[in-house]
This record gives C-alpha cells, structure tokens and sequence, in this order.
C-alpha cells in the first residue's frame, strides 16, 4: 500500500486497511539509501478475482491506490 517514514503512521493505515477487509495487512521495515521506512501492505492474496476486491474495497474506502506487487 505504501512507505512510511513513521511507524506510528504506518500502523494508523494498516489498522484502517485492516478494519475495510478481509485479508491480512502488515507493516514490515525497510531500509533504503541510508533511511528507514515503514511498509504497509496487503496479502498475500492468491486469487485474481479477490485481488480485485481488495483493491476495489481499498479505493472505495478511500485509503490509496494499491499497487500489485508479484513476489
């Protein structure tokens, strides 16, 4: 869902995600170019059709434009 300097942002988003749906969301830290970020995100999610539902519940929510991250 994104990157945040503050881990106390990042767990606001994530408790928001976490309440609009069903599926599992962290925060995991990240080091990049020397800063630490927070990441929040969804998943994983393996069916296209409930990815689709999740990115649908998250914008009509009003909480980001999720990006699709294949791992």
């Amino acid at each position: 869902m994104g990157a945040y300097s503050s881990p106390a942002q990042a767990e606001k988003i994530r408790a928001r995600l976490a309440a609009a749906i069903d599926y599992p969301v962290s925060v995991s830290p990240v080091e990049r170019s020397g800063k630490q970020f927070y990441r929040v995100r969804i998943g994983p999610i393996s069916q296209q059709r409930a990815l689709a539902n999740a990115r649908e519940t998250v914008q009509k929510n009003q909480l980001g434009e999720p990006q699709v991250v294949y791992e």
